[in-house]
Formats: structure tokens, C-alpha cells, sequence
């Protein structure tokens, strides 16, 4: 569980940091063979997760102790990470994101294509800074 939970988030990391399709493509292929449908949509679900504990974190504007309790408690560096690197971040547009990317697999999307969508509009809801 903690595996699929960290490759969730380095999921999520692959929309930050690859500023190349061929290098999300690459990282996607590889989950996708590994994983089967159900696996990739509870990695989906984990991706929700974080991403509403950064958003609790962004909204307690970095001050953990004032922080509501998140649900990934034992990964808080990397969510203060997350909310120090990518202030900017849309994060109710990335849950929209997730959760239509959830919706598609269970309506049996390509399970390759629909985590390359999902990345391509994260990436763009991140509103990196060139």
C-alpha cells in the first residue's frame, strides 16, 4: 500500500517536474504495465488525498500547527514541499482533474491515455513559473 501511495504521488511529481511529454509518457507506460485498472484508479484516489492535504496546508498558509489533521500525516515534508514549490498550484482544478480521470477509467478509458490528459491539465493548473 505505502508503494502504490508513494508512486501516487511521484505520479503526481511527473506533472510538476517532466516539462516533456516523451518523459510523463515514459513514467506512464511504466505504471500502467505494472498496474492494472483498479490499481491505477486507487492511485487516482491517493492522488485526491494529497492533494487535499496540500490544500489544507496552503490554506493554513504553511503554519502545519494551525492545520486541520491531514490523512497523510507521515508524508508532511513532501506536502510542505508541494505547497512551498507550487504556490500557485489550482488545487480545486486538480481535483476536478483527478476525479474526471477516475470517472473515465470507470467508464473504461485507456488507462494510458487518460493519466496522459490528466497530466498534461495538471501541469497546466500548476501555473509553473518558466
Amino acid at each position: 500500500m505505502d508503494d502504490m501511495r508513494r508512486q501516487a504521488v511521484d505520479l503526481l511529481r511527473t506533472a510538476f517536474k517532466a516539462s516533456r511529454p516523451a518523459d510523463q509518457a515514459e513514467f506512464v507506460e511504466t505504471l500502467v504495465k505494472e498496474r492494472d485498472r483498479t490499481e491505477v484508479r486507487q492511485m487516482l484516489e491517493f492522488c485526491l488525498l494529497w492533494i487535499r492535504d496540500g490544500m489544507i496546508l496552503h490554506a493554513s498558509q504553511g503554519q502545519p500547527e494551525t492545520a486541520p489533521a491531514i490523512v497523510n500525516a507521515d508524508m508532511r515534508e513532501s506536502l510542505m514541499a508541494l505547497v512551498t514549490n507550487l504556490p500557485d498550484l489550482d488545487y480545486a482544478g486538480v481535483i476536478g482533474e483527478l476525479e474526471f480521470a477516475i470517472e473515465c477509467l470507470d467508464r473504461y478509458g485507456q488507462p494510458w491515455l487518460v493519466l496522459m490528459v490528466m497530466l498534461q491539465k495538471v501541469r497546466a493548473l500548476a501555473r509553473l513559473r518558466r
